[in-house]
């Protein structure tokens, strides 16, 4: 039962552990959980769990009813051993960047460098979106950059976020089930060369067949089709 739970513990964090600020935000993520999940039901158990944890661990000051309430019903959920003040703490620490880390993450913040990422894509042509989710052209251009991935099947698409933090960065990811795509964010601390090239954006970069990236202000159905007809 403990390593299904500790499984569990798992597979939610991503989706649960960063999104929580203030209190307002705790009230309501506590009345969500109250709206669309059963108590007894183990989601439940382990949402209330981590809720209670991340107030802690935020010193956020919560109002006495909710959280005299929230105290009594983690008091009874599966997660309370499990889920320690000790364990949120480490899993909250993995949300900065560290210069003796390799150049880019991945959403599950396993540091990565660009050639084993591009090595998943060897002998193919490969389209790199440098962006960010604050950055509104970026954000109206992906619907295009998907589009791609229909039109062109052999075309891969890696998409690389420059922005800093690693939280809005998985946050946006989530709230738009995005996570499950080639999305991988520069390690603000280490960032390799390729990056320091890129001064604005959006850009994109096409992998050519040599290994050698080459950078564009701009893609369309055209430029695609020449990169495309090189490999």
């Amino acid at each position: 039962m403990d390593v299904v739970i500790s499984e569990i513990f798992l597979k939610l964090n991503g989706r649960a552990i960063f999104r929580n600020k203030t209190a307002a935000d705790i009230t309501a993520h506590i009345e969500w959980i109250n709206n669309n999940l059963s108590k007894g039901s183990v989601p439940r158990h382990y949402l209330i769990a981590n809720v209670y944890l991340q107030s802690k661990s935020a010193k956020i000051r919560l109002p006495a009813k909710t959280s005299k309430a929230l105290k009594q019903e983690v008091a009874s959920s599966v997660f309370k051993n499990s889920v320690s003040i000790q364990r949120y703490n480490a899993q909250s620490r993995e949300r900065f960047d560290d210069k003796k880390e390799k150049n880019y993450y991945d959403v599950s913040g396993n540091s990565l460098s660009l050639k084993s990422i591009l090595e998943n894509y060897s002998g193919n042509p490969v389209l790199i979106d440098f962006g960010a989710s604050w950055c509104l052209p970026c954000m109206q251009k992906i619907p295009e950059i998907e589009q791609y991935r229909k039109d062109f099947i052999d075309l891969n698409i890696v998409m690389i976020s420059i922005e800093k933090s690693r939280d809005g960065w998985r946050k946006y990811l989530f709230d738009h089930k995005m996570e499950n795509f080639s999305y991988y964010r520069v390690n603000s601390l280490n960032p390799d060369s390729l990056v320091k090239k890129i001064f604005e954006i959006p850009k994109y970069g096409f992998v050519n067949r040599n290994g050698s990236i080459t950078i564009l202000n701009e893609v369309n159905d055209s430029i695609i089709k020449n990169n495309i007809k090189t490999f």
